[in-house]
């Protein structure tokens, strides 16, 4: 399954260069970036992808833009190497794994004649193709690491450690009541905590939302004041107070937890979601720590090369 991961990666990158003819520069060394060269068809590559996304880009911008890009490509292998020494583009299980994905790339194309004439219509060499290839396998094989390193022991590591922390006061049901008018949400609020349901105090209001109920993982969600609100909700205090949040007014009422529904049919959406994020974070950090530290730095030549007319 992984071969076949890293052979689609490669196709859909092979496909963001829309290009024709192929040059003799290829292997010309443009500059450096975390210790490596990086080479005429790297830059070419990098420049013509960023320009199709972006064909207003000026001479300046698309160099920022290249530099950048580059140093965050080489940044994915700086990084993992500083948690697991072992994920590097030269170690014997990586070259493993990217001899397998390039084998079940020829095998699609039918020989490896056609595989080459593909790499070479969109103006990228076989040694290039392995570059890209031996980073995607180092980007997937540190995310599934730093996954298990990261949750050990906390309440991420599996699901029913999820499911405990949970259920001791990280997990919460509520519902909202919105309206335009702050007299309205006073009214309906007055009526509830008077003793009316929610759909009796909103009864024959138009101009009043009444969600749906909705759970609230702690720390999980995007909207801050609604995660403080909604944890402020106890038994003895099921109404929440009135806040103002753009052009509209509401307020929370709590709901009874239905772990047993939860658990079964929210709960593990919400682990799987909650462990990329934490753990995407935590990628996106140390590889723009490792980028900033290590830089591509073109060479003479690289730098009096126009990104803009590059063949």
């Amino acid at each position: 399954m992984k071969i076949r991961i890293l052979s689609a990666i490669l196709v859909a990158v092979c496909l963001l260069s829309l290009l024709g003819g192929c040059a003799n520069k290829e292997k010309e060394v443009v500059g450096s970036c975390a210790g490596y060269d990086v080479l005429y068809e790297e830059l070419r590559f990098v420049a013509q992808t960023l320009l199709e996304k972006e064909k207003d880009l000026t001479s300046e911008e698309l160099w920022r833009a290249v530099a950048d890009q580059i140093a965050a490509d080489y940044a994915v292998t700086v990084a993992a190497k500083a948690v697991f020494p072992e994920l590097t583009m030269e170690s014997a299980e990586i070259q493993t794994a990217v001899d397998a994905a390039v084998n079940d790339a020829i095998e699609e194309y039918g020989s490896k004649s056609k595989y080459k004439s593909f790499l070479k219509e969109n103006r990228l060499t076989e040694s290039y193709a392995r570059l890209l290839l031996g980073r995607a396998e180092i980007e997937l094989r540190w995310r599934e690491q730093l996954e298990t390193s990261l949750f050990a022991g906390t309440e991420l590591e599996n699901e029913t450690a999820f499911s405990a922390w949970l259920q001791a006061g990280n997990l919460v049901r509520a519902r909202r009541i919105t309206a335009k008018s702050e007299a309205t949400v006073q009214a309906v609020r007055a009526a509830m905590a008077q003793g009316k349901t929610a759909e009796e105090a909103v009864q024959g209001r138009s101009d009043v939302e009444l969600s749906a109920k909705f759970y609230l993982v702690r720390g999980y969600s995007d909207d801050e004041l609604l995660e403080v609100d909604a944890f402020s909700l106890s038994e003895e205090n099921p109404i929440g107070e009135i806040r103002k949040t753009g052009t509209e007014y509401r307020f929370l009422i709590l709901e009874m937890n239905d772990m047993e529904s939860f658990t079964a049919y929210q709960l593990p959406t919400y682990y799987k979601n909650m462990r990329a994020e934490k753990s995407e974070a935590e990628r996106e950090k140390a590889i723009a720590e490792a980028a900033e530290k290590n830089p591509f730095v073109p060479n003479e030549y690289g730098s009096a090369l126009d990104l803009m007319a590059l063949k």
